[in-house]
């Protein structure tokens, strides 16, 4: 093999791996199918969840999760404005041990149902469809001042920080 054919494969290789990289770390991580259900969706629900599975007394539940409250998303902006801070917090975030979420979304298309359960502080989203566990993905916390800034204006209460919790 010839010096100019090796130094030829070595670029390929490097530019092939340059553009791996580029995907890698530019690309959504949310999971394609909860992506699209998220962006298809028919009926979107957001919810304020208490961050403990305890047995609710005449409180619903979100995924073994006391409900605050919830409101419907019928508004195209807002819906977008949700998933799209949702894409992009999905692209930063170190995981921690716990799992406390506050948060989550009910999306409906047909019979298909798609639940995030959303923990802001561990970083976390649980991913169920049809009330089956099917996933998750790392988040940041920069989508949750959206997320609380549209549950206050549907006057649902928001479950205290662990901060808080811990006064």
């Amino acid at each position: 093999m010839s010096r100019s054919t090796r130094k030829v494969g070595l670029l390929v290789m490097v530019v092939a791996l340059a553009a791996v990289g580029v995907y890698w770390f530019t690309r959504d991580k949310i999971p394609r199918d909860a992506a699209r259900a998220l962006e298809e969706a028919e009926q979107y629900e957001l919810y304020s969840i208490l961050p403990r599975q305890e047995p609710a007394e005449s409180r619903p539940e979100f995924h073994y999760y006391p409900v605050l409250g919830k409101t419907s998303i019928t508004d195209r902006a807002a819906r977008e404005r949700l998933t799209e801070t949702l894409k992009t917090g999905s692209k930063s975030g170190d995981p921690k041990a716990c799992f406390e979420p506050r948060h989550g979304i009910r999306v409906r298309k047909g019979e298909r149902v798609t639940d995030f359960v959303i923990c802001f502080e561990c970083n976390q989203v649980q991913i169920w469809t049809n009330d089956q566990r099917s996933g998750g993905f790392v988040i940041g916390s920069s989508p949750q001042p959206v997320f609380d800034e549209i549950l206050k204006a549907a006057s649902i209460p928001l479950a205290p920080s662990a901060l808080e919790s811990n006064k």
